[in-house]
Order: structure tokens, then sequence, then C-alpha cells
């Protein structure tokens, strides 16, 4: 975020999720996708809601709104914090922890494709949405690509996007 807020970059799309926070310092695009936070663990862990993770080491990705909400809503052992989403799950796969959360889409993406690792379910109350992200006054570069989003929403892309890549994933 320190490359965008210091003009070495544009803009952020990928994963960004939109918060309150964010946005006294932050622009943000149309939102283009609805997520919750979820919960990935080893198959069979008896792991399935935050109340279960009591006095549990959990995986977090840091300066996430997932490590946020895990700061202050859970009761856990300990947190683990990660700069990548692939050290993170690799760590939950050693059996080092013993949850990871994270949001839904990348959640669901890594319980599907890492041995062992199974999707324990989403968190009710977490709901939240991604966003494109600029400094403040990118005001052309903040319309045109809410241009883009409107018409790819108005013409059926975007539509076809979800349908092929998220629709049965989460």
């Amino acid at each position: 975020m320190d490359d965008l807020l210091e003009g070495r970059i544009d803009m952020i799309c990928s994963a960004a999720t939109i918060t309150e926070q964010r946005k006294e310092t932050l622009d943000f695009s149309r939102p283009y996708l609805d997520i919750k936070l979820a919960i990935v663990v080893r198959s069979g862990s008896s792991i399935k809601t935050l109340s279960d993770m009591r006095d549990r080491i959990v995986g977090v990705r840091i300066a996430t709104s997932a490590e946020d909400f895990l700061r202050a809503n859970a009761q856990v052992k300990a947190i683990s914090t990660f700069d990548m989403n692939t050290e993170a799950y690799k760590t939950l796969q050693m059996g080092k922890v013993d949850a990871v959360i994270d949001d839904s889409p990348i959640a669901q993406a890594f319980a599907r494709s890492t041995p062992g690792l199974t999707l324990a379910g989403t968190i009710p109350g977490t709901d939240a949405q991604y966003a494109m992200m600029f400094r403040k006054g990118s005001d052309e570069l903040h319309r045109v690509i809410d241009d883009a989003l409107t018409k790819i929403e108005a013409d059926g892309t975007y539509a076809d996007i979800y349908r092929r890549w998220l629709d049965d994933r989460f």
C-alpha cells in the first residue's frame, strides 16, 4: 500500500478489501466482488467455527482485514502472521498452525488446491467487498475503472467471468 500512497504505482487490484479505515486515505472503485472471511483447516480437524479456535494457533496474512478481525474477535492461543498466503497455507499443511483465516475466494482456492486442507466454513457477520484502490485525487483513473466495471456488468461479461471462475467455488 505504501507504493500506492507514495505514487510509485497508480492503483491496486489484488483482493483489496474496502474498509472504513482505508477509506480515510484511499479511494475505491465500485465494488466488484462480495466476500466473507473463511476458515481453512487440515482435513479431519474439529475446528468448524471461530469459537472452536479458542486456545489454538491461527495463521493470517499480515496487514489484512482478516488479521484485524482475528485480533478483535477471536480468543486464540497465538496468531501467526505471514507476508504471503502461500506461507500461511504451507504452515497449516505442515501442522504448525491449527487454522488459517482468509478471504473466502482465496481460502477456497487454497483449500481446493492444497492436499490435506479443507474449507471449514465462512465466518458469519464478516461480509465485505473487493474493489480497486487509488490514491486520493486519482479521479480520472477512478472514473475510467468504474466506467469499465459498469460496462462489463451491463454487457454480461462480468456474469460470464463470475460463472466460469467463482460461481461454484464459494
